[in-house]
């Protein structure tokens, strides 16, 4: 039980089953002399915050403390003694008050002390030895304090974790900084002489000559090398009060134990695979819980940049329970605080985002450099599964602003510069010699350019005047080379300015060559280049400014042409999701997707494959003729939950049981209007159908910790109880063991003793107990569902709900146990296995094995025919499967609704689907899916599908003698199927910046779309790494080498023909533009792009980087797609 800053949850959920049972008179006591010795110990430390009484362990107000900075105050009770009439004090924290006078020993009177943290305050005097009666006392946290004296030798010869760090200790100082689980880091006075360690003296003076220049660590992760420099690896795994160094080059210092979660990590991993931007280092992190600090040992003196690389990897960025929480906390830089309230997710704007903050003048005095992050009191303080407090940190660089002595003599310096020069010159005379001097630096080439181009000139600042400072009121538009905007000269004239952004994969050669192209031509219809400006790194193009903005706008605009276009809309839908699906549908038969979701999991690290089915259920309740009274102390106990809980959906009384407005209102919509579900049922059958009670107890999916009472065990009534996904600990009481009611207690914290199995009767362990590393306990009952041999599987399939079954040689492994409300189930093998939790409401017979019972006619493949099902969870897990990427699956088919106009028909399935903890699909309906699928059915795809052996025998194993030409795609080469059908292959190149997404676009823009002036995709390949496009082959080549091409390539084409080729091209852009049901805009049209049948007709292909007409745009994109 907690009083002070924070409401427990344990608490909360320990006031739920005490109030279930009975209400009790009797209230529970702190001993009268825990009483006096807290008022001694408040009046010693002048600490004005508590009001102690001997209630105060069940009146939050007695210690309650509001403080929202770096402060906290907190004291925890045990009020299980004596038939849970009696409390005892077992944790205070009472940290960041500046309390001051000397530590009291009657902290010794305590004797049920688990925890004392008294850090970052200003207490004198020596630790008094009655702390050492205090058996029981697992952390003790006195950093950054004034205490002196020697360090008792039970400290220094603990096991627990105490930290004294940070103190002016003397006498008798250990050899090391690190005793056991002792952290002395800076614990000495400096006024003790040489004869200390380097570490425990303040500011951590260097043992030795200051030799180092430079720092690049790479903070929870191991050694890499990132634009040439080493960063070194830190890899230790301890943190509740730990301090490391790496010789005298660099160390850390760590304090703080998280609440709940004894065997926490402090280093952290991508763990829900974000696509985490920028460099490897951002992948780990350090994480602490209070504070954490970085020091570079033996520096220069001298100022320094520092560089602080943050990624937020712990949240995901999803709508799961893992996005949920927040990180706030302060950085200082020798003693200065240079980040106040940082929050890694608001500064980097978004999960998996590095972002590095610049510190760039830090002077170093002495030789050590500190960097220190500590909580600031603000945020989630959760156990790390639900929500991390506390710093997190992903890398540190740390670089010189001074030339580095390298330490040579002046003479050495001189023959190294005469020898440098005598090689230079033999160098630029052997150049000369072989005729490759002459030729002037490209820059200036580039310089001279511009000056004989007689372009004019714009000052920088007469450009940021025009354009009011680049403001983003005047873009007008973005393209590859960099944002344009809109500007007004001094003298009136409008002008447009190009501005090359520093993201922009174009640079200088494109700034030349776009100068030099409409400098030197000058025509009415070619856009007119008023002049450039080249100041510091800014290069910009100053242009007329075009009123009526691009043709593109002014043909396909669509405020006034087809916004209402339903048939469009459709077509829109079709190509979005077309890519995902692949439909089946017959009239008259089961609606059912047969898209087999795919969802390809990039760099999983996770052996486990967790497939999470989350349902959220429409609920009901009977209403009875007859009056039906809830109990008035279960009455009182809903009214206290929903209070405590801050849930105002619920209105009860003792007539709730009667109607469902008391405990749901009925225009609630929880499936559009929220995510959770909240529902209450009642059983009115005790005392002749005239009293109800509250038998099912549903508290999955929230964050409620602490143990689950003992007194718990007398709920004659109840039912089920669900506390499944929860942070609870302690020991699964025997009650919940032995019982063969339907209990579910899956992913969980509980610690010993552990179990031999996975189910208990009728209860579900799976995932439900905490460890470390040295212990041991059944495979299944750990986090992740490790596995307990070596991973040897690649491939799962399963007829969910079904026997086994054989399709297209493929074996799929039967399902067949018909258990369901709480129950885990693994193979023999443990290649698979499920979790399920939850029951159906009303009925308590319910069948979670379904099959095609009302005769509907499912089309293959067999296992449309069953399905397995849940009420609340349903989870599948892949086991022992070997690291790698992996292509799942998922079939769905509704065969529990008919589609007639009966009752049968009626209902309405929607839940959610988790993968590897990623939400993948949210309000997931299979009957809406199949009716929308319904559309991508009529225009599927219809490309055909050949193999790879055929492929490399129509084109002799990719033959260089085939190769007609070479894409950005990839070679293209000519071959001849075993029919006489010739074709042209596209082979996507390893080289390729193009890839899958390309080759999927590709295949739908051509498959959808069918034109004499389109060439034609017979179909595609792909096996293994290779991706395969079958076109049609082009006897005449592209337009571009019957142009341009030399010797026998060039084709000499008449005016006629060449003006049917143009009418051609033209015919196909307006199909794609215009008379397709998909408006589509190539973005690449070129001589190269069109191609030649044998009778000249023109045909338009490479549809790579084609895209749908964007209607909704107001401003023109001037981002080059396609090549020049």
């Amino acid at each position: 039980m907690k009083f002070a800053l924070s409401t427990s949850k344990s608490f909360s959920f320990l006031l739920l089953v005490l109030l279930m049972l009975k209400f009790r008179s009797d209230a529970q006591f702190l001993p009268e002399e825990e009483v006096q010795t807290l008022v001694t110990i408040s009046t010693k430390l002048q600490n004005k915050h508590w009001n102690i009484s001997r209630t105060s362990c069940t009146q939050s107000p007695g210690l309650n403390v509001n403080i929202t900075r770096i402060i906290l105050s907190n004291v925890t009770c045990n009020c299980s003694f004596n038939s849970n009439t009696v409390c005892h004090v077992t944790n205070i924290q009472l940290k960041g008050f500046n309390l001051t006078g000397v530590l009291p020993a009657e902290f010794g009177n305590l004797a049920y002390l688990r925890e004392i943290d008294l850090s970052f305050n200003r207490l004198t005097g020596q630790i008094p030895e009655t702390t050492q009666s205090l058996t029981s006392l697992n952390y003790l946290f006195l950093t950054n304090n004034s205490l002196y004296g020697a360090v008792p030798s039970w400290i220094l010869d603990s096991k627990q974790n105490f930290d004294v760090s940070y103190n002016n200790f003397s006498d008798s100082s250990p050899a090391s900084c690190q005793q056991l689980n002792v952290n002395l880091v800076s614990s000495y006075s400096s006024l003790e002489g040489n004869a200390i360690a380097w570490c425990l003296r303040k500011d951590l003076p260097c043992p030795s000559k200051p030799q180092y220049h430079s720092l690049f660590i790479n903070c929870g992760g191991s050694k890499m090398t990132f634009e040439g420099n080493e960063y070194e690896e830190d890899l230790a795994k301890t943190g509740t009060s730990n301090f490391f160094a790496l010789l005298t080059k660099w160390a850390y210092s760590s304090t703080g134990a998280y609440m709940g979660k004894s065997d926490a990590n402090y280093i952290a991993s991508n763990t829900f695979s974000l696509n985490v931007t920028g460099a490897d280092y951002y992948q780990t992190a350090r994480l602490a819980p209070i504070s954490l600090k970085y020091y570079g040992l033996c520096l220069r003196k001298g100022s320094y940049r520092v560089q602080l690389h943050f990624a937020e990897i712990m949240y995901s960025d999803d709508q799961t329970y893992n996005s949920l929480g927040k990180r706030i906390f302060d950085v200082s830089i020798q003693g200065n605080v240079v980040l106040k309230d940082f929050n890694i997710m608001e500064e980097a704007k978004g999960v998996g985002k590095g972002i590095t903050m610049n510190f760039p003048n830090v002077s170093v005095i002495g030789s050590t450099l500190e960097i220190h992050l500590y909580w600031s009191g603000k945020g989630t303080t959760a156990v790390p599964d639900s929500g991390v407090y506390g710093p997190l940190i992903s890398a540190i660089t740390v670089t010189p602003n001074f030339d580095v002595d390298t330490g040579l003599s002046v003479g050495a310096i001189v023959g190294i510069v005469v020898a440098s020069c005598v090689v230079l010159a033999l160098i630029l005379v052997v150049l000369r010699m072989k005729g490759f001097l002459g030729r002037k630096d490209f820059e200036n080439k580039e310089l001279r350019g511009l000056v004989e181009l007689q372009t004019g000139y714009f000052t920088l600042r007469r450009i940021k005047a025009a354009t009011n400072n680049f403001d983003p009121a005047n873009k007008i538009g973005e393209g590859g080379f960099g944002p344009v905007y809109k500007g007004v000269l001094s003298d009136g004239a409008i002008i447009a300015v190009k501005q090359l952004s520093s993201k922009s994969k174009q640079g200088n050669r494109e700034f030349v060559n776009e100068i030099g192209m409409i400098s030197a031509l000058q025509h009415p219809n070619l856009v007119r280049l008023h002049g450039c400006c080249i100041e510091g790194n800014q290069l910009l193009l100053v242009y007329e400014y075009m009123e009526n903005n691009s043709l593109a706008r002014a043909l396909f605009g669509f405020n006034d042409r087809s916004k209402s276009d339903d048939n469009q809309t459709e077509s829109l839908i079709f190509l979005f999701k077309a890519t995902l699906s692949v439909v089946l549908l017959r009239l008259n038969q089961t609606r059912r997707v047969a898209e087999e979701m795919e969802f390809v999991l990039l760099n999983s690290k996770n052996i486990s494959l967790l497939l999470l089915l989350l349902l959220v259920i429409n609920c009901f309740a009977e209403f009875r003729s007859d009056a039906q009274v809830l109990e008035e102390y279960e009455v009182q106990i809903l009214k206290t939950i929903a209070t405590k809980l801050n849930y105002k959906y619920w209105n009860v009384n003792s007539s709730s049981c009667n109607g469902l407005p008391g405990l749901i209102p009925l225009n609630k919509n929880f499936t559009e209007d929220g995510s959770n579900l909240s529902n209450v049922t009642c059983n009115c059958t005790f005392n002749g159908n005239t009293t109800c009670h509250v038998t099912n107890i549903d508290l999955s999916f929230n964050r409620l910790t602490g143990p689950i009472p003992g007194t718990a065990d007398s709920m004659e009534n109840l039912d089920y109880l669900f506390l499944t996904k929860n942070s609870f600990n302690g020991e699964i009481p025997s009650w919940i063991l032995d019982s063969n009611q339907r209990f579910d207690v899956s992913y969980n914290n509980f610690s010993k003793p552990t179990l031999d199995v996975c189910m208990s009767s009728e209860v579900n362990l799976v995932s439900s107990y905490s460890y470390s590393e040295n212990e041991t306990i059944l495979w299944c009952l750990k986090k992740d569902l490790p596995c307990p041999h070596k991973p040897r599987y690649h491939t799962l399939r399963i007829n969910c709900g079904g026997k086994e079954i054989n399709i297209q040689g493929k074996k799929y492994e039967s399902d067949l146990s018909r258990m369901g409300p709480s129950y885990f189930s693994a193979t023999d093998k443990k290649n698979w296995a499920y979790s399920s939790t939850g029951v159906f409401t009303g009925k308590s017979q319910t069948k979670y094995i379904v099959t095609n019972s009302l005769n509907l006619s499912v089309m293959d493949p067999e296992y449309y025919q069953t399905v397995r099902l849940a009420p609340l969870s349903l989870k599948y897990y892949a086991l022992c499967l070997r690291k790698g990427n992996y292509t799942v699956r998922l079939h769905f088919a509704e065969i529990m609704y008919t589609g007639g106009q009966n009752y049968g028909s009626n209902g309405r399935r929607i839940f959610d689907i988790f993968i590897q903890g990623k939400l993948e699909r949210k309000d997931f309906n299979i009957i809406d899916k199949a009716n929308v699928a319904e559309l991508r059915g009529l225009i599927e795809l219809q490309t055909g599908y050949f193999t790879l052996r055929q492929i490399k025998a129509a084109t002799n194993n990719f033959d260089s003698a085939n190769k007609i030409g070479e894409g950005g795609f990839g070679p293209v080469y000519k071959g001849v199927m075993s029919d006489g059908t010739i074709i042209a292959v596209k082979q996507l190149s390893s080289k390729s910046k193009q890839g899958n997404r390309e080759f999927v676009n590709e295949i739908g823009m051509i498959s959808a779309l069918q034109h004499p002036n389109l060439v034609r995709l017979y179909g595609c390949c792909i096996e293994g790494n290779q991706l395969l496009l079958i076109y049609e082959y082009m006897e005449n080549n592209s337009l571009a080498r019957a142009l341009f091409g030399r010797g026998e390539h060039w084709l000499n084409l008449g005016w006629r023909k060449r003006k049917e080729i143009c009418l051609g091209i033209a015919k196909g852009l307006a199909y794609l533009h215009e008379e397709s049901r998909l408006k589509i805009v190539h973005r690449d049209i070129k001589a190269t792009n069109v191609l030649l049948d044998k009778d000249l007709n023109a045909k338009i292909s490479d549809f790579g980087l084609a895209k749908l007409d964007e209607e909704e745009n107001t401003h023109i994109s001037t981002r080059i797609a396609g090549t020049m």
